[in-house]
């Protein structure tokens, strides 16, 4: 605190403890004074008062208009040291008028911070329009701002203000009325001092008046009473935990108990003046005291040992005569001229009243002052003084670091705060460079954490044991553990819950950790919501230990050995996503507020694995830090129509955590923290799985699937798998352009996330593909499943390499010689022609939109590409970078597009057309080059568009059709021979293989079209892969993922030049189909022939390759429409049918007759287009429910006029009662009632009809008349 110096220039405060001051002296002797060079605007004054403290001024803004002080005598400018402000030498400043309102600022900035600073600012007056005015701050060691406390004079020249710090001037007094003191205390201490000094606030700019500054006194040291260590507003001589660890300071100190007491000893009074009877004092007898009787009375008491800070003394004080008496109580030091903490007892007109009074000591004190302050008449006399009981403690440094317990965040200095050391159950915050070293919340008066305590005392004790002495006292042993929740799993039988100290060396104490759950809740605040269930782990948590918790039924089996485990059904009662699991520290009723860790949102039948990353708790539930296993049984495939995918083909799986390996973190107990590397032919913490953190740092070669949450590659890393998965959740790092992925033989890669790429670094991915066309004469379509290394697209000859030496692990990456002739070759390196590569971009749809790429044409991601081979069955190997995440190029409406497969694994195609059917037909076409007209000739046929033999596949949601083939041998060679009938035919499957290119149609209106990581799946050429398939002259009967009812259906013709093909189309049968357009299931048909058969349906003009219509059910009709450019035989047979029962017929309407789809049907047709004549049928055919004829054909006759649209009957002696019109399928079309006896009867047909065969029944007086005609519309 501050008192009063004596100099009489001064009104500033001096401290009362290390205080150090300096004067201003022309002729300075020692480091307590000191000079200025007259005009100097900067100047340092070095370690003042032995202090160690340099203090540099400095004078900025208006300095122009500074000089010598009008009329001086002892200086020659300014600033200065002088005698004109005051008598007294002080740092003088004088302006002949400022040119702006800023002024001039005076910075004060200290070698040192300090506590306290005081000083005078002089001669602040005001005279006619000049004047002065001083706005004063200072910045502490934070930064931030705070304001002096002012001292004025007795009659101030001036007005000042605390709130601003500012004075300006009001008055011309000159003596030391114009003088202010100046004070600065602050517990963060004190770094600079800013005085801007300006015209005062009445004055006008451009006149002279000057001021000056006295000498400083500052204090470095903050007193004890003023020392609040922990920055809890409590000082520590108060605060009964004085570093806020949470541990009592009597804990963390050698504390012993003393009784009650009074003064004693000799020489007790070590000051007296004009006090009587002062031993009366300490006879503990009431109505005798020492007396004060006079307002200059004062005794000084040696207690005669220190007592601490806090311990209350009790005085009883008896006062005489009815007037106004008080005396003051001060803690002092020995001789009284230096005090604190004043309390005054104060008897007004109470003759002959005594009262008690406790006085608390805010320091350690030995020396007690009592003083009469006030005397109108009578006495006071203190009967007696008692301090109370109180706990003497001495300090406790056990680390030595010089800094005793009580103020040491980490006592044994081991790296682990005292708080946790201790088992403190609150939450912790950083303090001083310390980890969760300090306590946070609400402190009571006595700076202890309420939650802690019971009572708000200076002697409270905490709520909780502590483990202080087990554990914050020995460096041997680091209690800083962290338990986490490392997997919680549940399935229809089973509940686990997986807990861990991830910590490798430290241990957690006993008793400190508790794990709750809160069961259905439908808030994220729990704070005043009790747990359904709690358990306190008892026991040390050792480095590295887990444990589990499971229900009583639990079936799993695969758990680590050893682990510990407790049956506990409520605590395990988790169920749907509003559950929350929580660990948190051992508190009496915060569980939820002291929670370190907490998982909620489980989905029914999943598990979460908590990353290998996370090496501590969070608070709150972080989605990211957790991977999803999730239920075997959710289907990957599910149709669009019922909700589409319940998950990824290949997302983690609850079977992996049941079959788990040991030593791999999804087994339940196992849990490794940081990531696995491979190194030194083996794998560094664990074996990888779904949930790790995976890294290569060796030229690793492997046969085996392998999984990752993340997979990186340090400066050696290099990956060969061998007709193996690499599945990745999510992304794939490498650190430099040697890093290299190696997918041989079948191997595929998969990303899983669902985002964009995340390819990180230019490291490199290589994959074979083989193409099956053995002409170079024909186009193989394309897509490559890399980028350019670092691009956003490929150029072919960047990606694409000489694969005749399949990949493996040391394979040569070997460069294609593009040519610039026609041809390809199979020499070494490969030749291929740079003239047949093309990309096919989103246009008009016709061939101008093909674009020659040639080997170095930038091709976008998404795109395919078509190229003329080698002749020969020819692999290569793409080079680049991967691709990865959402990929989304753009589609006109109506237009063509030739895209790709832009991935290194498979995509379902089912999938894609899905996320697409917005912008897309839903139908991917494929060409199938099957042959040239004319491979006798000059061999140059297959370069000419007209010389090609083929067509194009076809494939939607529901299955896939192969071109146009040709159905025999004829004259061609083997390798040109895809017949149906002894060779091979291409049908597109579910999955489009790597590498393969194909055509997408726009909707009516286009749009974007996407790949993405959903669409990725493994599938390896023949298992469901595009391409190809093999078929035999059998029908297929195919088993398959898809459970949708399918049929195939082919047709034998030949075509204009008299070749054999064979056509392909196809049904699939679903609920939530009909006969009306379904985007994704319906295929129009993409490269109609003269001679042709299609799907055709009523009030669509279309003609389908692949329909998708209702369920089967006994009465269902599909209707055909075949083509015919010649007259002659066509045969029709089941190529493929899957997942249907029922026999399947073919329905002629007009001959009536029904065939067994079980063998070819050969049916002679004349040229022309034949509708709702032919049937696909699940049962035999019958006949309209219409009467035989009942009348001979000679007398009716019955015909259809064409430019009238009206039917003719033509009759003899009958009358024609009612006619009517029936479509073949039996349903009534048209009916009149007619009435005549006329001999020729015109019937007009009012209904919109189809053109077609029709059933005419005619009713008559003698009888029914049934007749099939040819209505052509």
């Amino acid at each position: 605190m501050f008192v009063f110096n004596g100099i009489s220039q001064q009104l500033h405060q001096t401290c009362s403890a290390d205080n150090f001051s300096f004067n201003w002296d022309t002729t300075p002797n020692d480091n307590t004074q000191f000079d200025w060079n007259d005009g100097n605007l900067s100047n340092t004054l070095n370690n003042i008062d032995n202090s160690g403290v340099n203090m540099t001024f400095t004078f900025s803004g208006d300095t122009a208009s500074l000089e010598r002080w009008q009329g001086s005598s002892t200086t020659t400018n300014s600033p200065a040291v002088g005698q004109d402000a005051s008598a007294l030498e002080n740092l003088q400043f004088y302006t002949s008028g400022f040119n702006n309102s800023n002024g001039v600022t005076i910075t004060i900035n200290f070698s040192e911070p300090v506590y306290a600073v005081g000083f005078d600012i002089l001669h602040i007056n005001l005279g006619g329009q000049s004047g002065d005015k001083f706005t004063v701050s200072a910045k502490n060691t934070l930064n931030n701002t705070i304001l002096p406390s002012f001292t004025n004079s007795a009659s101030p020249s001036y007005s000042s203000n605390e709130n601003t710090g500012s004075v300006t001037a009001t008055s011309g007094n000159t003596d030391s009325n114009s003088w202010l003191g100046v004070n600065f205390t602050d517990n963060d201490k004190i770094s600079s001092i800013t005085i801007q000094w300006q015209d005062c606030d009445v004055c006008t700019t451009g006149f002279l008046h000057g001021a000056g500054l006295s000498g400083f006194s500052f204090c470095k040291t903050v007193p004890n009473i003023n020392l609040d260590t922990d920055n809890d507003t409590i000082t520590d001589v108060l605060d009964i935990d004085d570093d806020n660890d949470g541990i009592l300071d009597a804990d963390e100190q050698n504390c012993t108990n003393s009784n009650s007491g009074t003064a004693s000893g000799n020489n007790i009074f070590t000051v007296n003046n004009g006090v009587r009877n002062e031993n009366e004092l300490l006879d503990g007898i009431n109505g005798n005291g020492a007396r004060f009787n006079s307002i200059n009375d004062e005794l000084v008491i040696d207690i005669g040992k220190i007592i601490p800070a806090n311990t209350i003394i009790k005085f009883q004080t008896f006062a005489t005569n009815n007037s106004n008496k008080t005396i003051v109580i001060e803690q002092s030091n020995i001789d009284g001229s230096t005090t604190s903490n004043p309390l005054s007892i104060s008897h007004n007109n109470n003759n002959n009243s005594s009262k008690n009074t406790d006085y608390t000591l805010t320091e350690d004190t030995q020396y007690i002052k009592i003083s009469m302050s006030v005397r109108e008449g009578g006495r006071i006399e203190v009967d007696y003084l008692e301090y109370q009981a109180y706990q003497s403690c001495n300090d406790i440094d056990t680390d030595n670091d010089g800094i005793p317990n009580r103020l040491d965040s980490d006592s044994d200095n081991d790296g682990c705060s005292d708080a946790i050391e201790s088992g403190v159950p609150a939450n912790l915050l950083d303090f001083n460079g310390i980890v969760n070293s300090i306590i946070e919340g609400d402190f009571g008066n006595n700076g202890y954490l309420n939650t802690l305590e019971d009572l708000d005392a200076s002697s409270a004790t905490s709520n909780f044991t502590n483990t202080y002495n087990s554990y914050a006292l020995d460096n041997s042993i680091n209690g800083c553990g962290e338990v986490i929740i490392t997997q919680v799993y549940q399935s229809g039988t089973d509940r686990w819950i997986e807990i861990k100290n991830i910590h490798p060396t430290a241990i957690v104490p006993e008793n400190t950790v508790r794990i709750s759950i809160y069961l259905d809740k439908n808030t994220n605040n729990l704070s005043d919501v009790l747990p359904d269930t709690r358990l306190t782990y008892t026991s040390v948590f050792n480095p590295g230990e887990a444990f589990l918790f499971k229900n009583t039924d639990a079936t799993i089996t695969n758990v680590k050995n050893g682990i510990g485990l407790v049956n506990n059904d409520v605590l395990t009662a988790f169920d749907g996503e509003n559950d929350f699991i929580t660990l948190s520290k051992n508190s009496i009723n915060q569980n939820w507020d002291l929670r370190t860790d907490v998982v909620t949102d489980i989905p029914n039948n999943s598990s979460y694995i908590r990353s290998d990353l996370i090496d501590k708790g969070n608070r709150n539930f972080t989605e990211s830090e957790w991977i999803l296993f999730v239920d075997d049984n959710l289907d990957p495939y599910k149709d669009s129509a019922d909700g589409g995918p319940e998950r990824h083909p290949h997302a983690p799986l609850l079977s992996e955590i049941i079959s788990a390996n040991t030593n791999q973190n999804s087994q339940l107990g196992e849990h490794s923290i940081a990531p696995t590397i491979r190194t030194g032919n083996s794998w560094s913490n664990g074996l990888p799985d779904r949930s790790r953190t995976v890294i290569i740092n060796e030229n690793f070669n492997s046969s085996n699937q392998l999984p990752a949450n993340t997979l990186s590659f340090e400066s050696e890393g290099k990956l060969t798998l061998n007709n193996a998965l690499l599945v990745v959740n999510k992304s794939i790092s490498f650190t430099n352009t040697t890093n290299e992925i190696r997918l041989a033989g079948n191997s595929q890669l998969i990303q899983t996330h669902q985002n964009n790429s995340e390819i990180i670094g230019s490291g490199k991915v290589l994959k074979d593909v083989q193409t099956s066309v053995q002409s170079i004469y024909r186009y193989t379509y394309m897509s490559s499943p890399v980028n350019s290394i670092g691009a956003n697209d490929f150029s072919v000859a960047n990606v694409l390499k000489d694969g005749t030496n399949v990949l493996s692990e040391n394979s040569d990456i070997v460069d294609i010689n593009f040519v610039n002739g026609f041809d390809g070759d199979t020499t070494s390196p490969i030749k291929i022609s740079n003239y047949w590569i093309y990309t096919y971009a989103s246009g008009d749809g016709t061939r101008s939109n093909y674009v020659r790429k040639g080997s170095t044409g930038a091709i976008p991601e998404t795109d395919g590409f078509l190229m003329k081979g080698t002749g020969t069955n020819q692999n290569y190997t793409f080079v680049g970078s991967p691709k990865d995440g959402t990929l989304t190029t753009a589609i006109g409406a109506n237009e063509s597009y030739l895209v790709g497969n832009p991935y290194a694994s498979a995509i379902n195609s089912k999938k894609f057309i899905e996320d697409n059917l917005g912008a897309i037909t839903g139908t991917l076409y494929f060409w199938q080059h099957a042959g040239e007209e004319d491979i006798e000739s000059s061999n140059t046929s297959g370069h000419n568009f007209s010389g090609y033999v083929g067509g194009y596949a076809t494939r939607n949601i529901s299955m896939g059709l192969a071109a146009n083939q040709v159905s025999s041998n004829n004259k061609d060679s083997g390798t040109n021979t895809p017949s149906i009938g002894n060779g091979v035919y291409k049908a597109p499957e579910k999955y489009i293989a790597v590498g393969q290119g194909f055509f997408i149609g726009g909707s009516s209106s286009g749009g974007n079209v996407v790949f993405n990581n959903s669409q990725r799946e493994y599938k390896t050429l023949g298992d469901e892969s595009l391409f190809f398939k093999t078929s035999t002259k059998k029908k297929a009967v195919k088993k398959v993922t898809n459970k949708l009812p399918i049929i195939k259906l082919g047709m034998d013709f030949l075509n204009e030049n008299n070749k054999l093909l064979h056509r392909q189309i196809g049904i699939s049968f679903n609920e939530n189909n009909s006969f009306s357009k379904d985007l994704g299931y319906d295929s129009e048909l993409f490269d109609l022939n003269p001679t042709d058969i299609y799907w055709k349906f009523p009030e669509d003009e279309n003609k389908y390759s692949i329909a998708g219509v209702e369920s089967i059910r006994e009465d269902l009709e599909i209707p055909l429409e075949i083509i015919m450019n010649y007259s002659g035989e066509i045969s029709i047979k089941i190529d493929e049918i899957s997942n249907i029962d029922a026999p399947v017929y073919l329905i002629d309407k007009v001959t009536e007759k029904s065939y067994l789809l079980e063998n070819n049907i050969n049916i002679n047709l004349e040229t022309g287009t034949y509708t709702d004549r032919f049937f696909i049928n699940f049962n035999e055919y019958k006949k309209p429910k219409i009467k035989d004829n009942e009348i001979q054909s000679n007398e009716i006759d019955v015909y259809y006029n064409t430019s009238s649209n009206s039917i003719i009957i033509q009759q003899k002696n009958s009358k024609i009662k009612q006619a009517k019109l029936y479509a073949l399928n039996s349903k009534m079309v048209e009916k009149w009632k007619v009435k005549s006896e006329l001999e020729k009867i015109e019937l007009p047909i009012k209904r919109k009809i189809k053109s077609g065969f029709y059933i005419i029944n005619i009713k008559t007086n003698k009888g029914n008349f049934n007749k099939k005609i040819l209505i052509k519309i």
